[in-house]
């Protein structure tokens, strides 16, 4: 019979059992009639008709699993049976479902978390086929950088694996027209940008060739929000940057590429077709910012675009030898160019690593939870061996009993699952409110179908894992008549006490992961920083109105100058605060060697701030002179460094009035130093690196940072800072106005969301896992009572029942203590990767013996509790009574 009409049948069943009966006298009466043309009598042809047709019971079964999916049928009545087994220990019942929900929700969350950095795909036409062109420079240790804007040019020009080839990068920019000046990140993009990401606007057009820099394309949340979505703005003029551009298209709705900045792209303008950018002897053809994206031919593979910019790599080495060496030897630099999918580099390494370790952490919590989910699984099925004996007796078989107890196990998961679901539900809203990425990646964070089917699976696994070692244990001993003591051997204690070791084992690790980044986090807040935040408000400005000649720092001069007046304002600065830090900056000492070696040591931060910078942080002058007003562009090069530049380079010396070279080609120059300062720590790590200070009036940089401070207590005049500058500038833009001290905080934001994740899941480890101790304890306990009060009664004390009960459960947690430590040693080789995944330092990493101690301490108290309470409950029961009852 067809499958669909077995379906049926299922809702027709006393249509199909009449049909049935019928057919069965219909049968019964043809053979009645058969054996009566024999001449027997009737009496005698229906005797021997129900002879030959035998159980019509057993007959009718056989037609039913013809004519009905029986095993549908079956399954719901094994879930109704199962379901009244649970709720007749509802608190018991409702406790395992709550620890199993609580795993299977932590890993939804967690889950969907890794769905939408990793595996979702880029919201763009065939996202596999596109890639990002990298550059490599393997003495520097230097992976997966941008290339140059001539490189960029070459692999366009000589790639038969890549089409079109692009790229971009993004600035600051002002927009003038409304109530005040509104600062937006741009996109400086080449031609086939938006055609490599399969883009077409909403109106207008994309950028041609024939295009000049004056022309803009809008995102559709700008045009929405500054110009009323008005469909006549294509071909109208804004004012960007000072200078009317010309608006000829926007773009459709969620199409934006914010992958790489911390706000969104607003707009689109041209890069700069000049030879200055374009040429390799250009002032600004060297810089490593533009992100170069390319999309596979259809008949290429990303390993032959990989091999092909290999090829060209070399040629490029080849044909630009100076470009690709350094320092007065000539050393091979190691360049080398490559291929990576653009998912790759949009992610990044560091928040890979992060999702992976937080994934595997609640995997531990979820093996921890099935490992519970197990032992009560088999506490219940020991319960009803009585009941298995006599359904064996029946004529179950193996099988039909095995198919009971993991439809069993499936209930109990899937109302797990359920309850998991809805916890995940109100919980992935906290974690995207924690994460607070503008990363469009996060932005789809939330429960959706690959969610969903993910806890199925996990669904159908733990049922795997905590029915399926009971059901089989069970079933194999169904044979074994008796008592049900008969099966509380040895050999099932063991297994129980063994998944205490691996819950206790597992929750070790996660303990001593959380306690490693939260050591970490608070060694990096606690060391001192060597400046004074508070009262100071960070304000950021990207130069506006005509250019000086002078440079940037004759307008922002201006600035501090009117600041100076302002009410409440006692000192301003240009600076960007003790944020930068990273020693990214080549020097050579003038008089010294100036070979590759030295060189590759020889790296500095680089800050540009203005002569009350130092005053204004608190950060001490320790020998020479800051900078002052006189230190201008007509003026000698003049620099100021820190303690530990002084102490490394100079260490016998004194630095002040000696000379550094950095820089290359255009942009090489000479300082002196003519002052040292003391150490600041930047707020992501805990050794303070080289710095240099240069003075805002000799270096040009459009944008800057504003530091204002402000008298204790009092909060800054931003409205009035704001006018002052704009008595100056009236088109200059303001924005970002935080508290330094808020700017400082946030710069630890990762490390705190993954302390409090990796804490949480500790907890809850923990948590479970002292309740499966409690849970086997209490079950011996129970089971042993009257061994307990045999004991008791030829004179065993409450000490050696303590022993009794107690004993083996602690061995077996020394045990998962102990592997939990050694797992967690094995696991300190991945330090290197979390500390750069989580923003931490990596020497805050480290496993001491004080939280190896902390671990064991923590246990020995939790199972110390576990192992107390049942046996306590065990010794106040009076020995008569239980020897009487038996």
């Amino acid at each position: 019979m067809p499958a669909l009409s077995r379906f049926v049948n299922l809702f027709r069943r006393r249509s199909v059992d009449r049909e049935l009966d019928d057919e069965l006298a219909f049968h019964v009466e043809m053979l009645i009639e058969k054996y009566m043309k024999q001449g027997l009598t009737r009496h005698e042809a229906e005797q021997r008709a129900r002879r030959h047709a035998g159980n019509t019971v057993i007959a009718k079964e056989d037609m039913r699993e013809v004519h009905i999916m029986m095993w549908i049928d079956s399954l719901a009545r094994d879930l109704v049976y199962g379901a009244r087994m649970f709720l007749r220990q509802p608190g018991t019942t409702f406790l395992a479902v709550l620890t199993l929900s609580l795993g299977i929700g932590a890993n939804t969350v967690i889950y969907s978390l890794l769905h939408a950095a990793l595996l979702r795909p880029l919201p763009f036409p065939s996202p596999d086929r596109l890639v990002a062109v990298v550059d490599n420079f393997a003495t520097q240790s230097q992976f997966d950088i941008s290339p140059t804007v001539p490189e960029t040019l070459d692999v366009r020009a000589a790639s038969r694996t890549l089409d079109p080839v692009s790229f971009f990068d993004t600035r600051d920019v002002q927009i003038n027209g409304g109530t005040e000046p509104v600062r937006a990140i741009s996109a400086r993009i080449d031609v086939d940008f938006l055609r490599t990401l399969g883009v077409q606007p909403a109106l207008g057009r994309l950028f041609t060739a024939r295009d000049g820099e004056r022309v803009v394309i809008l995102s559709d949340a700008i045009w929405r929000r500054n110009f009323g979505a008005d469909p006549a703005l294509i071909d109208r003029t804004i004012i960007v940057n000072a200078a009317p551009h010309t608006v000829i298209g926007v773009l459709p709705p969620g199409v934006n590429f914010d992958y790489f900045t911390p706000e969104p792209i607003e707009l689109y303008v041209p890069y700069p077709t000049s030879a200055e950018y374009t040429s390799r002897s250009g002032s600004f053809s060297s810089v490593r910012r533009v992100l170069a994206i390319a999309r596979l031919r259809d008949t290429a593979t990303i390993e032959q675009a990989d091999a092909e910019l290999r090829t060209i790599g070399q040629r490029l080495k080849s044909d630009h030898p100076q470009l690709y060496r350094r320092g007065t030897d000539g050393q091979d630099l190691g360049f080398s160019m490559g291929a990576a999918p653009l998912r790759q580099l949009v992610l990044g390494r560091g928040a890979r690593t992060a999702v992976l370790v937080l994934f595997a952490a609640v995997g531990l919590v979820l093996l921890i939870a099935c490992a519970n989910t197990a032992q009560f699984l088999m506490a219940r099925a020991i319960e009803r061996r009585p009941e298995v004996v006599i359904r064996s007796a029946l004529g179950a078989g193996a099988g039909r009993l095995l198919r009971q107890f993991l439809t069993e196990a499936f209930l109990f998961a899937a109302v797990a699952a359920a309850l998991g679901v809805l916890q995940a539900s109100a919980l992935v809203g906290v974690l995207r409110t924690l994460i607070a990425s503008p990363s469009p990646l996060l932005g789809q964070l939330g429960l959706n179908v690959s969610v969903i089917l993910f806890t199925v699976m996990v669904t159908v696994l733990v049922t795997l894992i905590s029915g399926l070692f009971p059901a089989v244990h069970l079933v194999r001993q169904r044979a074994i008549g008796g008592d049900a003591s008969r099966l509380t051997g040895t050999t099932r204690s063991r297994t129980r006490h063994a998944m205490i070791a691996a819950q206790v084992a597992a929750s070790v690790v996660l303990l001593v992961a959380a306690v490693l980044v939260a050591t970490g986090l608070r060694q990096l807040q606690d060391t001192p920083t060597g400046y004074e935040p508070e009262g100071v408000t960070m304000l950021r400005l990207r130069a506006a109105g005509r250019s000086d000649p002078r440079g940037t720092g004759a307008g922002y001069q201006q600035y501090l100058q009117v600041l100076s007046s302002v009410p409440g304002v006692s000192l301003a600065s240009i600076g960007d605060g003790p944020l930068q830090g990273f020693a990214g900056t080549e020097f050579s000492i003038v008089g010294r060697a100036n070979d590759t070696a030295t060189l590759s040591l020889q790296r500095s931060g680089w800050l540009i701030v203005s002569p009350d910078y130092f005053k204004l942080l608190g950060i001490p002058l320790r020998a020479g002179r800051t900078f002052t007003d006189s230190d201008g562009m007509d003026a000698a090069q003049v620099i100021v460094i820190n303690d530990v530049m002084a102490r490394r380079y100079w260490p016998d010396q004194n630095p002040i009035g000696q000379q550094i070279r950095s820089g290359t080609g255009p942009r090489l120059r000479t300082a002196t130093i003519i002052g040292v300062v003391g150490d600041v720590r930047p707020t992501h790590r805990l050794e303070v690196p080289p710095q240099i200070y240069t003075s805002y009036l000799q270096q040009s940089e459009p944008n800057a940072t504003l530091l204002v401070k402000t008298a204790a207590g009092q909060e800054p005049p931003i409205d009035a800072i704001k006018h002052a500058i704009r008595t100056v500038v009236p088109e200059q833009a303001i924005f970002d106005i935080r508290p330094l001290s808020a700017v400082i905080a946030q710069s630890t934001n990762t490390p705190r969301l993954m302390t409090r994740l990796l804490g949480s899941f500790a907890i809850l480890a923990i948590a479970l896992a002292m309740l499966g101790v409690y849970t086997v304890v209490s079950y011996v306990t129970a089971r042993r009572t009257k061994e307990v009060a045999l004991r008791r009664a030829i004179g065993a004390t409450p000490n050696d029942v303590l022993r009794l009960l107690g004993v083996p459960t602690l061995r077996w947690t020394a045990v998962g203590i102990a592997i939990g430590v050694l797992a967690a040693a094995w696991l300190m080789r991945l330090v290197p990767s979390v500390a750069n995944s989580f923003g931490l330092p990596q020497e805050s990493l480290r496993l001491d013996p004080p939280t190896i101690v902390a671990a064991m301490i923590v246990y020995a108290v939790i199972v110390g509790l576990a192992v107390l309470a049942p046996a306590a409950r065990a010794l106040r029961v009076q020995p008569g009574i239980i020897l009487r009852a038996e």
